[in-house]
């Protein structure tokens, strides 16, 4: 049935050999690739190192040497993250679904604090003090907006206090005729609102999930 290249693939990502064997990696990574902890810990610093490595070739390199070697550089780095993404969990094989973008910009915002509180305002707080109160509050602004998107709630759907209200919903579904998956959750046993939706990733349903 031509079904053996499917189930190669399956093996590795599920994290096994050919053999049906749990891949070894080296210098002891394996626990850590496999722990869903500590890989939103990694893509979410890694971009930190990126953004480091990027700014100081361009600082201190001439321009015509530095813009290649920056690109190869954070190409090189991009990488290594998404061969640590292809032996993590199913759920992390694609960045785009980790913590990575989320750490593209929280590392954006330190080093341009870090380098504001460091060696611009030291120079500066004397010659221009709105211009540094204003930076101030903006980048303070921007900091506790950036906490509050990642830490809120997003708009989960409020779930069933009782199997008795879970076998209501269920029954006034079926008798409208609208007992499918897009009227009603089996994951989180509710009726889903408009525009909402499961996220695989927090398991739970979101009120405004657009995409």
């Amino acid at each position: 049935m031509n079904t053996t290249r499917i189930w190669y693939r399956a093996l590795d990502e599920c994290g096994y050999d050919l053999n049906g064997n749990t891949k070894i990696l080296p210098m002891g990574l394996t626990p850590w690739v496999r722990s869903k902890n500590a890989l939103s810990k990694f893509f979410f610093l890694w971009p930190f190192l990126m953004i480091l490595a990027a700014i100081w070739i361009l600082s201190n390199m001439v321009v015509f040497v530095a813009i290649p070697l920056m690109l190869l550089i954070v190409y090189a780095l991009q990488w290594m993250a998404q061969q640590v993404a292809n032996h993590g969990p199913p759920e992390y094989r694609i960045l785009q679904k980790t913590p990575y973008l989320s750490g593209v910009f929280a590392g954006s915002l330190f080093w341009v604090g870090f380098r504001y509180a460091f060696y611009l305002l030291p120079v500066t707080y004397s010659s221009s003090p709105i211009a540094n109160l204003l930076f101030t509050l903006f980048f303070s602004l921007t900091t506790y907006f950036y906490y509050c998107a990642m830490s809120e709630d997003p708009g989960f759907v409020p779930k069933m206090g009782s199997r008795n209200q879970e076998r209501a919903v269920v029954t006034e579904l079926f008798e409208q005729w609208r007992f499918d998956e897009e009227n009603f959750c089996v994951s989180c046993m509710i009726r889903k609102p408009l525009r909402s939706k499961h996220c695989k990733r927090c398991g739970r349903c979101v009120a405004k999930h657009d995409q």
